[in-house]
């Protein structure tokens, strides 16, 4: 089933559509981390009464950002690499062959850190929003009210977007895994002749 689904589908073109996918989402994940963790909430003036409970931490916002911005640089780099390996598959060398080599075992590292970060990161939001979703339909100042709200929508957007990522870089793996396995299926992949 996997092997035709692979035959099928252009996996190549997939992977670059997938990669390009991540792109936007990562960029649309720092506009969103840039508008949570605003003014209000870094000097952790967002907090609920009486206690003074503090409900959206400002610890995150280093590991949100980091996360978003290595999301966003992992699937732009994988656009640009991928480009440059399809030429240097062209020359079928065994140099080549092992560049491509390292490159997938590299690569599969990283993308699965970006899963892991990804996973970790919605958590964090789904947490997070949890806290807020508490105050954002019935609190006391309608003003509060409606900047938990406020906040809410953009946790749980910025959480759907950290796995709809992390769901587009486990299909990645999952392809190129695939390639990996059934070279015979890979329509870059030509191996040269060679003669005793």
């Amino acid at each position: 089933m996997a092997v035709l689904l692979v035959t099928s589908l252009k996996s190549i073109n997939l992977i670059h559509l997938l990669n390009t996918f991540n792109v936007l989402v990562a960029a649309g994940e720092l506009y969103l981390i840039g508008s949570i963790y605003d003014f209000i909430v870094m000097n952790r003036m967002f907090f609920a009464l009486p206690d003074k409970r503090i409900l959206i931490d400002p610890y995150w916002s280093l590991c949100q950002h980091l996360t978003a911005l290595y999301l966003f640089i992992l699937a732009f780099s994988s656009i640009l690499l991928s480009v440059n390996t399809q030429q240097q598959c062209k020359q079928n060398s065994f140099n080549a062959f092992n560049k491509r080599t390292l490159f997938k075992a590299a690569h599969y590292v990283l993308q699965f850190i970006a899963i892991v970060m990804s996973i970790f990161s919605c958590d964090a939001s789904m947490k997070m929003s949890f806290d807020v979703a508490r105050f954002a339909f019935d609190a006391d100042p309608p003003e509060f009210q409606r900047a938990c709200y406020w906040y809410l929508v953009r946790l749980r957007a910025s959480a759907m977007l950290y796995g709809v990522s992390a769901i587009m870089d486990a299909t990645i793996c999952v392809v190129t895994c695939l390639l990996g396995k059934y070279p015979r299926y890979n329509s870059s992949t030509q191996y040269h002749s060679t003669s005793c």
